[in-house]
């Protein structure tokens, strides 16, 4: 099941907003960046490996929990929820879970029942 979800909501000006939010735990995949400060998503969580000689050598960046979900983040500050939507044309707008990915420049969003 999806840890991220859209709400719709009208403002002011009577135009449609979308909010995004993320109930995934501490330290879940989305919440974490590189603790060493790649700016880019980092992939090289630690692993260790143990050698021959017995000694242990570690491989890949510490990720930490940021307090926070790049992929909310990213989907409040990186385009119009339009932009990074890649579901069906003509889609009605509604509240509910959704699935992500990152496509290697964003990450576009979906809602989750109409992910193939």
């Amino acid at each position: 099941m999806t840890q991220h979800r859209v709400e719709w909501r009208i403002d002011n000006a009577c135009e449609p907003r979308a909010r995004f939010t993320c109930s995934a735990p501490l330290g879940a995949q989305c919440r974490s960046w590189c603790a060493v400060g790649c700016e880019e998503i980092c992939t090289d969580q630690p692993t260790s490996h143990r050698q021959e000689d017995g000694t242990v050598i570690v491989v890949g960046h510490p990720w930490e929990d940021s307090g926070e979900c790049r992929i909310v983040t990213w989907l409040e500050n990186g385009g119009t929820p339009g932009e990074l939507y890649m579901g069906e044309d003509d889609e009605p707008v509604r509240d509910g879970p959704i699935e992500t990915d990152w496509d290697g420049d964003a990450y576009l969003w979906q809602y989750a029942e109409d992910a193939k």
